[in-house]
């Protein structure tokens, strides 16, 4: 049936080439990603393993886009990101890590993804890395304040926090994607996609 899917929505894309078709060719793929490892693997699947999976074709998925990104002259990149951060930020997020250390990479993480999306001129790794970083100030909270009186305060500061970085970054993202291109080297600004007004 994922196999399908693929034929059929190439098959649309090159009869009416619309952006949207990207998505459930995308997740097709992200699905049959996981039943094809399992296949070669010869044994069924664990959760942890199904994860592992997910954060590696997202990835994938991701720099595919990213190099299809400006290259086109309809915006197809954008399902093929939204497809691709589903896969790798859910992958990342369920997985279990004990340590503090995992849980502050994680953060790292989501902090980065929030960078791509200056970098990159797209809101949606924004989306997802906030999301993460709230996740990971809402954890820290709760361990530090849990019973302690600051804890809805605690919670309330950091969704206002977040609230605050998500306006100021609306106002002022073209100039912040300018001055962070400013910064990099020729090199890497050419594998990067063109700025799109």
């Amino acid at each position: 049936m994922e196999a399908a899917t693929v034929l059929a929505g190439l098959l649309m894309l090159r009869l009416i080439p619309f952006p949207f078709i990207v998505m459930p060719i995308a997740v097709a793929l992200w699905f049959m990603s996981m039943d094809l490892s399992e296949w070669f693997h010869g044994d069924l699947f664990s959760w942890e393993q199904r994860r592992t999976v997910s954060l590696w074709f997202g990835l994938g998925l991701l720099l595919v886009f990213l190099v299809i990104d400006g290259r086109t002259r309809r915006d197809y990149a954008f399902w093929g990101y939204l497809a691709g951060l589903a896969a790798f930020w859910g992958g990342l997020t369920l997985m279990d890590s004990g340590s503090e250390w995992g849980k502050a990479l994680y953060c790292l993480i989501n902090l980065g993804l929030m960078g791509l999306a200056v970098l990159l001129r797209r809101p949606v790794f924004m989306v997802f890395g906030a999301v993460g970083v709230a996740a990971y100030l809402g954890y820290l909270s709760y361990e530090v304040f849990a019973d302690s009186l600051l804890f809805p305060v605690i919670l309330t500061l950091i969704g206002l926090g977040v609230i605050g970085l998500g306006v100021l970054y609306q106002k002022r993202r073209e100039a912040l994607s300018e001055q962070l291109r400013a910064q990099l080297p020729e090199r890497l600004l050419q594998l990067l996609p063109a700025l799109r007004r």
